[in-house]
């Protein structure tokens, strides 16, 4: 579930909190009733979902278009054990977990750093280019010196 879809869901669940939602999830789709509207759809609508295991989300065409269904929309275990398996049987299902995601941005993460640090090694561990000093070249000058005057 990507940042986006992850605040169409609390916006959706903050939405739907304290408002009578009634419905159905049946073979024919989601009939949902609310004191705003009477909405049908059919499974075809939707587009995704993700089962948790307190809410069923369905995703639709847009990015922040949702709906969630609180496992206390369910008047039993078994209607939302059902309404999982009804939209496991209609829709794909969106396996992008938040758990996933952060481990592989872990990874990455751990990657850059282990290649910084050898980049750093190996930078330090390069010797240094040779370095005139000042004495070495003072002794060459007085020896032409002294070799003029002789």
């Amino acid at each position: 579930m990507t940042f986006v879809q992850w605040r169409a869901v609390k916006k959706a669940l903050a939405a739907g909190s304290g408002k009578e939602i009634r419905g159905t999830i049946s073979e024919e789709g989601i009939h949902m009733i609310t004191p705003e509207s009477d909405s049908k759809n059919s499974w075809k609508v939707a587009k995704t979902f993700v089962a948790t295991k307190d809410t069923l989300i369905l995703f639709y065409d847009g990015a922040n278009t949702v709906t969630a269904f609180p496992r206390d929309f369910f008047s039993t275990e078994t209607d939302f054990a059902n309404a999982v398996a009804l939209a496991r049987a209609n829709l794909k299902e969106d396996r992008r977990s938040s758990r996933r995601r952060i481990r592989s941005t872990l990874i990455w993460i751990v990657v850059i750093i282990f290649v910084i640090l050898l980049w750093k090694l190996f930078r330090d561990t390069q010797p240094p280019p040779p370095q005139e000093e000042g004495n070495n070249v003072r002794p060459a000058a007085l020896s032409r010196g002294l070799s003029q005057s002789i």
